[in-house]
């Protein structure tokens, strides 16, 4: 995976490039789950769909924009959290949004100290090895 030029988890704004238009997510929020040279694979909460988005067609927001958006703002602080790597949405409906994050090492005391942070949220939260020092953690919150 080459670097891109968004982060993972970057709140982004569609524009009214053909890429948004043909896809329908012209002037949607979006969450960058992926970013290469060119283009970003860019999850879109209204549709819970994903596209593959051209880098120009893209524009940065503001962390304010997620405002008034609890499931996009607490997604984006798992993976700042965890320090996720890759970043997939499983399911994203009105009563739940459960995501896929890759991340490194996560100490007992780290994993307790980030749960209590999501009381009342927390649905449930799973750990599987995911190859040499790669974690996945699926995690279910409201």
């Amino acid at each position: 995976m080459g670097k891109g030029e968004f982060a993972l988890g970057a709140a982004v704004l569609c524009t009214e490039g053909a890429t948004g238009e043909a896809y329908g997510c012209a002037k949607e929020i979006g969450l960058v789950l992926e970013s290469r040279r060119t283009n970003s694979r860019v999850f879109f909460p209204y549709n819970s769909r994903v596209y593959w988005v051209p880098n120009a067609e893209l524009r940065r927001v503001k962390p304010i924009a997620l405002e008034k958006r609890p499931r996009e703002r607490r997604l984006v602080w798992l993976i700042s959290e965890l320090g996720a790597i890759e970043a997939s949405i499983d399911k994203f409906a009105a009563d739940s949004v459960v995501t896929s994050l890759y991340h490194g090492g996560l100490t007992g005391e780290r994993f307790d100290q980030l749960r209590r942070e999501m009381a009342g949220t927390l649905v449930s939260w799973t750990i599987n090895p995911a190859g040499m020092s790669k974690i996945e953690s699926v995690i279910e919150f409201r």
